[in-house]
């Protein structure tokens, strides 16, 4: 994940969603769970390679924010659509 920040950082204007998910990360370290969902959610419609990370974010913060039955939906989806790379781990944790 630091990785991914990291490239984020370097090439946020390249990379669609990027300042999205970098406020998403931010709000996301102050407990803003909702504040993070829709900066993820935000990232995600940008599309690009950010979009499987995003999710599993989204996800997270769902379920930090009491709404585990749509955090499980989200994961489900994430899985779905993207069945290989480093979120599935993430995910399925």
């Amino acid at each position: 994940m630091t990785t991914v920040l990291l490239l984020i950082a370097f090439s946020a204007v390249d990379l669609p969603g990027a300042e999205s998910y970098l406020l998403g990360r931010a709000a996301e370290r102050e407990a803003k769970y909702g504040e993070a969902f829709a900066a993820y959610t935000s990232c995600s419609d940008a599309g690009g390679p950010l979009v499987p990370y995003a999710s599993e974010r989204a996800a997270y913060c769902q379920s930090q924010g009491g709404n585990a039955d749509e955090a499980l939906d989200t994961y489900r989806q994430l899985l779905e659509k993207h069945p290989e790379g480093p979120w599935v781990r993430m995910a399925e944790v």
